[in-house]
């Protein structure tokens, strides 16, 4: 039987949750995300995974390549030199252990801070070994706020494993 308008509302209220929610609106900033990392604006990379993970957050909803959003973020905060973009890399190796981007990107990152390289100095190696030392404890790194946090505190207490094959 066809449904009409009518049947979806009761006392003018979505009757479902569905109803109310847009679960691939997260899409269209994740592409942006991409399209900035591929030319290089990195600020807007960034701003657009920031609204991926508010997207997601706030219709409370997920996706199996989700820890991919996890690792583009970490990986676009290094490269505007905020370590704390190694906590992103952890959390999307936490969903999916399996990840070789992930695994590939920690490794670049620690033979950068191991190396001797002037560019970073002595600060940021510091840095970097607070944040590797200490990147569990999200209120010492200043993330509480940060939207991919918030959406990974949302999602951990589903203990969801993303990897494709069984563990």
């Amino acid at each position: 039987l066809p449904v009409d308008d009518s049947a979806r509302e009761i006392n003018g209220k979505p009757r479902f949750r569905q109803d109310l929610i847009e679960y691939n609106a997260w899409r269209k900033d994740y592409a942006l995300g991409i399209e900035y990392m591929n030319t290089g604006a990195l600020h807007r990379a960034l701003s657009a995974y920031d609204r991926c993970f508010k997207s997601l957050l706030e219709n409370r909803t997920t996706t199996r390549e989700v820890y991919r959003c996890f690792a583009n973020k970490g990986v676009v905060m290094l490269a505007l030199g905020d370590v704390r973009g190694r906590y992103f890399l952890d959390v999307a190796l936490k969903l999916n252990p399996r990840y070789d981007f992930a695994k590939d990107q920690i490794k670049r990152y620690e033979r950068l801070l191991s190396s001797s390289n002037r560019e970073f100095g002595s600060i940021t190696k510091a840095l970097g070994d607070v944040v590797f030392k200490n990147r569990r404890s999200a209120k010492l790194l200043g993330l509480e706020d940060d939207p991919a946090y918030r959406y990974y505190a949302w999602l951990k207490p589903l203990k969801i494993n993303f990897s494709r094959h069984a563990m």
